[in-house]
């Protein structure tokens, strides 16, 4: 059974909640106020809050940003609500302690609830929006019940609507927080048009992917990853490894790998991976070391089997780039999930770089390139070849279980 469509609700003059993916990049500009340094995730989701204020719907936005413990102002929604509202060119106005009244006016306004929603004052208010209008709420995250199921909460957020739509994809793969899951279950239900989008694409990969089918792993998120990796071996024709997914399977070779990042507790399941894959995956044959990033004198090239307890693998090296560069141009799909090394200093971004130049040049054409992960999108965008690759999804994980078979619960839960 297929999701039911956004385009398919009549949201006239209903209160509608939107869960949306908001966890964008901050930073601070030069007077030191936060604000968001990348607005690609609020890009993505625009066509849906767009439609639904011109058909005159009441939204209520829902969202997180990071992991905050308690009601964290480091990590408030509202510099994110502000962007939103410059993207949509409209008017933005904080709802806080000082406001008691909701101001109207003609046209829509996005407004930031600083306080709890729970609070009289904030559920008053919030039925008191105008058709068109926007209310963001801060970080559903600063409430403890958000990740702990808690039908309680689920009900008291449930009563600020009377429709739910789910346009986080980057999210669906939790099967514990309100947001995701019990909402679906309160409110009649519809997935938003990125949500689609997503969904849509990876299917017709997971279903028939042209072939050869490869895929590009690195990075850091062991455990999320190997999970996945499983299943997606299932699917695709051959895998190139780097980052400190290549670090563990090392290790699961007995190989010394000094101070490199690697969570040993995935050892046996690497072991498993590389036993029942062995002919699909491909490992690194030179890696880039220093004693750590900071000692630029201490950068050499090696082999894998050849890095010396003080060292740190940090890149794949020259001949790994020009080995997996000849894989990529025989692929005629290529999932990317995660970096060759760490990218983020010069002196190891060269297996990403080369790589990542590659299978942008041969998206859109010679071969379908899709990639997701907040680390890949950051190289994608260091790089500038966004545009040039086919999809660009806003998950990581979610996008890796969903290729892998694995069925989301957030997905699942708007099915029926």
């Amino acid at each position: 059974m297929p999701m039911k469509s956004l385009k398919t609700a009549d949201v006239k003059n209903k209160t509608v909640i939107a869960r949306v993916d908001l966890d964008t990049p901050l930073g601070k500009d030069s007077s030191g106020n936060i604000i968001v340094r990348d607005d690609y995730r609020l890009q993505r989701i625009l066509p849906t809050i767009q439609w639904l204020a011109s058909h005159k719907a009441k939204t209520v936005v829902i969202g997180h940003l990071r992991r905050p413990k308690g009601w964290d102002k480091d990590k408030s929604l509202l510099p994110v609500a502000q962007t939103m509202a410059d993207l949509l060119k409209l008017k933005f106005i904080v709802i806080d302690e000082k406001v008691e009244r909701l101001p109207h006016y003609d046209i829509p306004h996005v407004f930031f609830f600083a306080e709890d929603f729970r609070a009289e004052k904030s559920k008053r208010l919030l039925k008191d929006l105008n058709p068109g209008d926007i209310a963001v709420l801060e970080n559903i995250r600063f409430y403890p019940e958000e990740e702990k199921d808690s039908e309680k909460f689920a009900r008291e957020l449930a009563s600020l609507g009377e429709i739910y739509v789910n346009d986080s994809f980057a999210t669906v793969y939790h099967a514990n927080q309100v947001s995701i899951m019990r909402l679906a279950t309160l409110l009649p239900h519809y997935a938003g048009f990125e949500l689609e989008k997503e969904t849509k694409i990876l299917s017709q990969v997971l279903a028939t992917p042209e072939r050869p089918y490869l895929m590009m792993i690195g990075g850091v998120k062991l455990s999320e990853k190997l999970a996945a990796m499983s299943g997606i071996l299932n699917h695709c024709d051959s895998v190139i490894v780097g980052g400190g997914i290549a670090t563990l399977f090392y290790l699961a070779q007995g190989y010394e790998v000094g101070k490199s990042l690697a969570e040993k507790s995935k050892i046996v399941e690497a072991k498993d991976i590389l036993r029942n894959y062995k002919s699909k995956i491909h490992l690194p044959v030179d890696v880039v070391v220093a004693r750590s990033p900071e000692e630029e004198k201490s950068i050499r090239v090696t082999k894998p089997d050849e890095v010396s307890p003080e060292e740190m693998i940090l890149d794949i090296g020259p001949e790994t780039i020009k080995k997996y560069s000849e894989i990529i141009r025989e692929a005629k799909t290529v999932l990317w999930s995660g970096p060759m090394g760490l990218f983020e200093n010069k002196h190891f971004a060269h297996g990403t770089k080369a790589l990542g130049r590659l299978f942008a040049s041969r998206s859109q054409g010679l071969s379908f390139g899709i990639a997701g992960g907040g680390d890949t999108l950051a190289a994608i965008k260091m790089l500038g070849v966004g545009e040039d690759i086919d999809h660009l999804s806003t998950g990581g994980s979610s996008m890796l279980q969903y290729l892998s078979g694995i069925k989301l619960p957030g997905i699942e839960v708007l099915k029926d």
